[in-house]
């Protein structure tokens, strides 16, 4: 089931850590400095790089993204949810209130 929170699928989420974890990074040890704002970027590109490497070689886990959430076009409220669109509606109606 696609969780709607998740931007990777949790296979590739796992692979991904995994890289990070052999390549010593640390999220807690990776504040910005004045002398350095992007301390994580160094290892954005050799994930990047090792990403581009697992997908050329076909190898397993297949990495991929998450799907995106589809259908909510069709989306219908049930009675409750409607009445309080509703309500949320006609408490918007109206003048708007001028900004002095």
């Amino acid at each position: 089931m696609l969780d709607i929170d998740e931007f990777l699928p949790l296979e590739t989420y796992q692979w991904c850590q995994n890289q990070l974890q052999h390549l010593g990074f640390n999220a807690a040890q990776q504040a910005s400095t004045d002398d350095n704002p992007t301390p994580s970027h160094a290892y954005y590109l050799q994930l990047r790089t090792l990403i581009d490497e697992h997908l050329r070689s076909n190898q397993e886990p297949q990495l991929a993204l998450s799907e995106k959430p589809t259908g909510a076009f069709d989306w219908c409220p049930h009675e409750p949810v409607r009445e309080e669109i509703e309500e949320a509606e006609l408490a918007n109606e109206g003048p708007d209130m001028e900004e002095n």
